[in-house]
């Protein structure tokens, strides 16, 4: 009795993980960036048919927690065609999707264009297969293709054919959901809008640099010593600092030393396209009031892979 339950147990076990419990995750492109086959989350354009008649696939539409899925079982091979609408991907860059098995070893998913002359064989077809091996088993997996992978694939204006297949040989089950091609936004490389506003009391803010409040005097916003070019610019009419070509700069207040005692944080916002890192150093010349007088302190932040092309408050405690 005990081995039968055992027994009981572990097939119970094992058909949770037959099938997906969960939808995949919704997509995050914006939908001006995508050609949508099959996404509850975009239009999508039309497909002639999910399994072609020379596929070996079983196919079901089925859904998940109310999304909409495509299952193919038995899997060695299935077609999905769109020969009548042909997809133009020429300005796309990338081609996602998402895909669950209990039991692929293998997954492959190939592309193929028809040419300028829209039909098949028609002396300029070109196709590229890709594979995916050893793929993690019962969970979501989330691919974001580039098409430039795709490298025997010489055009992209006349998809007509997306074929899946994989391993174990017609033997092989496998859920599809958020097929679609994108391309990457263009990040602007300046900012478009202005900082935001300062919200903190006058009172209680000694500030360097802002047009909400009055600044204390700055000897200079580039030392002699930097690397870095220096603009003084303004974005929607407000002033703002512009580096490039950054190294390291020097800003200093030498000739009028702040007194930070009282302040609790650091405040600053920039903006950047491109930038990996940013670093922030204070240094403090002590009670002499000299560089390298034997009291000078400093202290160095450094901000790892900052968000780029919007701006980032940074709001850091002295403590």
């Amino acid at each position: 009795m005990k081995n039968l339950i055992l027994l009981l147990s572990l097939l119970f076990t094992g058909n949770l993980f037959a099938q997906p419990v969960n939808p995949a995750g919704d997509p995050t492109h914006a939908a001006a960036n995508v050609i949508s086959m099959f996404s509850g989350a975009y239009t999508n354009v039309t497909v002639d048919t999910w399994r072609t008649s020379w596929s070996s696939a079983v196919l079901e539409d089925i859904q998940i927690q109310g999304n909409d899925t495509k299952k193919y079982s038995a899997l060695d091979f299935v077609g999905v065609e769109t020969v009548t609408s042909q997809m133009n991907l020429t300005n796309m860059t990338h081609m996602h999707l998402d895909f669950w098995t209990p039991d692929m070893t293998t997954f492959r998913v190939k592309l193929v264009d028809f040419g300028a002359d829209g039909a098949f064989a028609g002396g300029d077809d070109t196709e590229h297969e890709l594979v995916f091996s050893n793929p993690a088993q019962s969970q979501w997996i989330s691919l974001n293709i580039p098409l430039a992978n795709f490298t025997n694939l010489v055009n992209k204006g006349h998809i007509a054919q997306v074929i899946f297949s994989g391993l174990p040989t017609a033997g092989g089950t496998v859920y599809l959901d958020n097929i679609y091609f994108y391309k990457d936004a263009v990040l602007p490389i300046e900012p478009i809008a202005a900082a935001p506003n300062p919200t903190h009391t006058a009172a209680n803010v000694i500030s360097m640099f802002s047009n909400i409040y009055t600044n204390v005097n700055v000897d200079t916003w580039r030392t002699s010593w930097s690397s870095a070019t220096l603009e003084d610019i303004q974005i929607q009419g407000n002033d703002t600092k512009k580096y490039s070509a950054l190294d390291f700069v020097g800003v200093e207040t030498v000739a009028n030393q702040m007194n930070l005692t009282n302040m609790t944080h650091m405040h600053l916002d920039f903006w950047t396209p491109n930038m990996t890192t940013f670093r922030v150093k204070l240094v403090d010349f002590g009670a002499d009031g000299a560089f390298a007088g034997g009291d000078d302190t400093e202290h160095e932040l450094v901000f790892s892979n900052p968000a780029q092309s919007q701006w980032v408050s940074l709001k850091h405690s002295f403590g």
